[in-house]
């Protein structure tokens, strides 16, 4: 301990804006620093959140990889480990899982955490150096209680050693009254309906499947407009397809874009039309800012939104259920004002940040004096 507060290493696989990264800069920003000394690593290389990082916590290290699985790497973050007197280790993601953990048993840190988001089934390589590394990590916390009963199916696992957290959303940050954006701020008149979706342009994410339902959609509801905030590698098929569809007048893509809280404000209804996903923050944000949703019944995301009172669940990779049920939807504003009422409150009730902050601080709290009695 420094000061009488706990010295903890959050350690990640880069400092690009993604879900996970986000997710740790928001935990790093908001953990009680009269607690715990907090240091941040890359184990894989800097970017765009990297000046976050610096102002949230005291110091920042980057080790850049020289290869896709830099080994090297686990003698520098043991020995940071050393330097820093590190207590707890949390990792996220899984090359920060494997690096971490085996620097954690060079350094002999007490408590090892890994976040996990997402999962999935590993490589024959991947699976033996996790199952190595897993040895050390103490608790693995979940996002969702899919990807929590995924992660100890897939991987061979204890139950007790899985915990879920779930993802929580700043209320305060994602409100409906704060809409400082009008419609007509992205190229969209006001007396459009702007049916919106925030996601990266990726396989997962099943854009298709919505740019496949939309021209039933404008052929019973002509003025509404699709809302795409997102980039990546699949953008050129998803306007070749809009093309190819004939719809390019109904389309806005936005590409990646800081301003998501105050572009929710313009939406009327927000659609995720995932194939997979871990808990989407992106669902939450927009039920946070009364967005009603209509989005796939996939993994976390079920434990989210409340099928017929806060949105509407249909089945992954259906454009035919997606259309029907964004049309009953738009045939229902004032029911939808209402589910958008209820999401925003189911989000206070069980997804805020901080409750998600205070159970994270728990759990460390909980992990670290249990290591102390023992070696006591």
């Amino acid at each position: 301990m420094k000061n009488g507060k706990i010295n903890m290493l959050q350690l990640v696989n880069g400092f690009a804006i993604g879900g996970g990264e986000m997710k740790v800069l928001e935990l790093v920003q908001r953990l009680n620093k009269d607690r715990y000394n907090i240091t941040v690593c890359s184990v894989g290389q800097g970017g765009p959140l990297e000046a976050e990082f610096r102002k949230a916590v005291d110091r920042v290290e980057i080790f850049s990889k020289k290869m896709s699985f830099d080994f090297s790497l686990v003698q520098k973050v043991a020995q940071l480990m050393k330097q820093q007197q590190i207590q707890i280790l949390q990792t996220t993601l899984f090359y920060a899982d494997v690096i971490g953990a085996y620097a954690a048993y060079l350094a002999n840190v007490p408590v090892v955490i890994s976040w996990e988001a997402v999962t999935g089934p590993f490589a024959f390589h991947h699976y033996w150096s996790y199952k190595l590394a897993a040895r050390k990590i103490d608790r693995i916390v979940a996002v969702s209680e899919d990807i929590r009963n995924k992660v100890i199916r897939e991987r061979n696992l204890a139950e007790d050693k899985v915990v879920t957290i779930h993802y929580g959303v700043d209320l305060k940050k994602f409100a409906p009254e704060d809409q400082v954006l009008k419609k007509t701020d992205i190229g969209v008149s006001e007396e459009y309906t702007v049916l919106g979706t925030v996601a990266r342009f990726d396989h997962p994410k099943g854009h298709k499947h919505l740019i496949a339902a939309a021209p039933e959609i404008v052929k019973q509801f002509p003025n509404v407009r699709f809302v795409f905030v997102g980039d990546g590698p699949l953008r050129q098929d998803v306007e070749q397809q809009i093309h190819r569809l004939g719809l390019d007048q109904y389309f806005v893509l936005l590409g990646f874009r800081r301003d998501v809280k105050q572009l929710l404000g313009v939406f009327d209804l927000f659609i995720l039309p995932s194939e997979s996903e871990g808990l989407p923050n992106a669902v939450l944000e927009a039920m946070a800012c009364s967005n009603p949703v209509v989005a796939s019944a996939v993994n976390g995301v079920v434990e989210v939104v409340v099928d017929g009172k806060t949105g509407c669940l249909i089945p992954p990779g259906d454009p035919q259920s997606i259309s029907a049920a964004v049309i009953k939807m738009l045939h229902s504003p004032e029911n939808m004002k209402q589910m958008g009422i209820k999401g925003r409150e189911r989000v206070a009730a069980a997804f805020s940040v901080e409750q998600q902050i205070g159970k994270f601080e728990e759990l460390y709290d909980a992990l670290y004096a249990k290591k102390m009695v023992r070696e006591w």
